[in-house]
């Protein structure tokens, strides 16, 4: 039993390897079909499809780059002026709480001898 499911291993690996190579095979004549349609177009007339394009779709990146980048600097300096203000009422309640907490504490009475 073990010998025939080993031979029916071995027969699927077998089987398996050569569906692959000829796969393969197909997919080297495809790549060579491929290369020889993209050859038969003239470089210039790649070059002219490409070269339009480009600084476009350059520009117009570089454009919402740069609308992005404006964005956030403003949010930066919100947030900046919004810290500030913060600070500012956290030191002002912060002496409100001094000047109320020292005027709370009692006056310190005059120690007398004693006799």
């Amino acid at each position: 039993m073990r010998i025939f499911i080993l031979c029916l291993i071995a027969i699927g690996l077998e089987a398996s390897s050569g569906i692959a190579a000829a796969d393969d095979d197909k997919g080297a004549r495809s790549t060579e079909k491929t290369r020889a349609s993209s050859s038969s177009a003239t470089p210039t007339d790649t070059a002219k499809a490409e070269t339009p394009r480009a600084p476009s779709a350059l520009e117009s990146e570089l454009q919402q780059l740069r609308q992005l980048l404006q964005e956030q600097n403003d949010r930066l300096r919100g947030l900046q002026q919004r810290l500030a203000d913060i600070e500012g009422q956290l030191a002002a309640a912060k002496s409100d709480l001094d000047t109320a907490a020292h005027s709370a504490t009692p006056a310190e009475q005059p120690s007398t001898p004693a006799v």
